[in-house]
């Protein structure tokens, strides 16, 4: 059972439902990934962030966390030089970011270069037009590490903006719908279909995002329930 599945039957869980009531992929491989009493289907996806890469779309972590894995363990590779100071060194980057590899490569030379001819003041470098890479001395240098890794940048995120929550659950709405299109013909005995997404956009919406959201969108979706749940609150969630 995936991570976000496991979310979603807690929550089920959580409304009172049984394990005698929850069914975990009554069809071995296939939709629904829950079926309830037999009778209400529910479909699970985790709510991301999304670009258009071609015809597809793609989540976004799927092109940050491979840079941001290889960027955290490249600057660990220079804790050796350690002798009585530590920098900060922040990444910025939005996308298309092709060839992680070639990237890592760039900054390790830049790196490189720092290490041998360091600086006070805060330096500024153009990996390539979309990754942007700054250094900055630590006041308080931490024995032992060198280069310290900093929150990166992504700046095609936009976490808090109702927009592009809404714009995020309409596309993983289409592509659910799709995908149950021939379950539903098919099982006409399952009365109810519900979509819950895990929310990995918003993080959690406060009781005025829920309101503002519900007085300005308007999803389109043929669910007979569409959740939004708060993966760390399984109280806080958003029926649309």
């Amino acid at each position: 059972m995936k991570k976000e599945e496991q979310i979603v039957k807690d929550y089920l869980l959580y409304l009172g439902y049984t394990e005698k009531d929850i069914v975990y992929e009554p069809i071995v491989n296939e939709t629904p990934d829950f079926l309830i009493n037999g009778n209400i289907a529910i479909e699970v996806r985790r709510l991301n962030q999304n670009f258009i890469d071609s015809i597809k779309n793609v989540g976004f972590e799927n092109t940050r966390i491979p840079l941001e894995q290889s960027f955290s363990k490249l600057l660990q590779t220079f804790d050796c030089k350690y002798k009585d100071k530590s920098y900060y060194v922040m990444l910025k980057f939005c996308r298309p970011i092709p060839k992680v590899k070639t990237n890592i490569n760039e900054i390790k030379s830049i790196l490189e270069k720092f290490v041998n001819y360091p600086s006070d003041e805060l330096k500024e470098y153009s990996i390539t037009k979309n990754i942007k890479l700054s250094i900055q001395l630590r006041t308080n240098p931490i024995s032992g590490r060198y280069f310290i890794n900093t929150i990166p940048r992504d700046q095609d995120t936009t976490f808090w903006q109702i927009s592009e929550l809404a714009k995020n659950i309409q596309i993983c709405s289409d592509e659910k719908k799709g995908k149950v299109l021939n379950a539903r013909n098919q099982h006409l005995e399952w009365k109810e279909w519900w979509l819950i997404l895990v929310d990995q956009v918003g993080f959690g919406l406060s009781a005025e995002d829920k309101e503002s959201f519900n007085n300005q969108i308007s999803i389109n979706h043929n669910w007979d329930k569409l959740l939004l749940i708060d993966p760390s609150n399984l109280d806080n969630v958003l029926e649309i």
